[in-house]
């Protein structure tokens, strides 16, 4: 359970783009572009053996703290560059390895379909678990043992109360055997019915859904809701070029148009040479001048 969980893993990793570069891209820190500490040094006039004044006791913290900082950042950047160097060694080795993995998985199923081999992969093969194929004989030695299993249990739940145990005793222990012999009988008919039974409720559920669909579609009368208007035309630019009258015309070259093209921005219709050589050099709609893309070019098919 736990291999293919590792190799999902492993397989996010291997297709994580990461950056490889100098010590910045690799998430170090530069102490060259650090802000540089300005230690306030005061004078201290030293009398004798005097004790230290405040001044010196600020001091020596504040150097304790540099170093502090200084070593903090160290480790970080050695972690960051260990796991980031782990990464780029790992997107190189990792192809290897997969190949390796699928290759393997594929050399056992080719020995395990044609050559009766008793491993499907190799991990089945370090686990000792073997894959076979049911025969009928298989099957029926497998419904026999589980009707001798069931039959055992049976046995042990319906015994009686022993024979030094009388009065209600015994009868308290008669019920109890009842009970449980019929718990049983019933677990025993659900696991072997539970798939008909599962199947049978989803049809009669979907029956019920499309009955009272049905008698609801039937009470309640249809209603038609009315067609939307279409959307305002966009107004021409002042520094577009200006719409001819005649529509079937091109508003670009001026003719008829051939092999028509909707600019889905604003939805004029232009000749598709033409508006798609436009947008690629002004990358807007030449009516409405709006931010245009090639990917916003409809190509416009009639039905002769």
């Amino acid at each position: 359970v736990g291999l293919p969980y590792v190799k999902s893993k492993f397989d996010d990793a291997f297709g994580t783009p990461t950056r490889n570069a100098g010590l910045d891209e690799l998430g170090a820190v530069d102490f060259d572009n650090e802000e540089p500490q300005v230690e306030r040094r005061e004078e201290v006039s030293i009398r004798g053996w005097d004790e230290p004044s405040t001044a010196d006791s600020a001091l020596v913290d504040s150097s304790v703290r540099s170093v502090a900082h200084k070593l903090l950042v160290l480790l970080l950047r050695a972690y960051r560059i260990t796991w980031a160097l782990g990464k780029k060694a790992l997107r190189q080795l990792y192809p290897y390895l997969h190949a390796i993995y699928e290759g393997t998985n594929f050399g056992y199923s080719v020995v395990y379909l044609l050559m009766d081999g008793e491993y499907f992969s190799w991990p089945l093969h370090i686990l000792g678990q073997r894959i076979s194929r049911a025969s009928p004989d298989d099957l029926a030695n497998a419904d026999q043992r589980l009707a001798e299993g069931r039959q055992d249990l049976l046995e042990w739940a319906a015994r009686g109360p022993s024979a030094h145990v009388q009065g209600a005793r015994a009868m308290a222990q008669r019920v109890a055997s009842a009970v449980h012999v019929t718990a049983l009988r019933g677990a025993f008919l659900l696991s072997d019915n539970i798939q008909s039974g599962l199947i049978a409720s989803v049809l009669a559920f979907k029956l019920l859904e499309w009955w009272y669909t049905s008698a609801e579609e039937r009470l309640v009368p249809a209603t038609t809701l009315p067609v939307p208007p279409p959307p305002p035309i966009p107004a021409p630019a002042a520094e577009g070029i200006s719409i001819l009258e005649d529509k079937t015309l091109c508003p670009l070259c001026n003719k008829k148009r051939s092999n028509p093209a909707l600019a889905s921005v604003s939805g004029y219709v232009f000749c598709y040479p033409c508006i798609y050589r436009h947008v690629n050099q002004s990358g807007s709609c030449p009516v409405t001048l709006e931010p245009m893309l090639k990917e916003d070019i409809w190509k416009l098919y009639t039905s002769g």
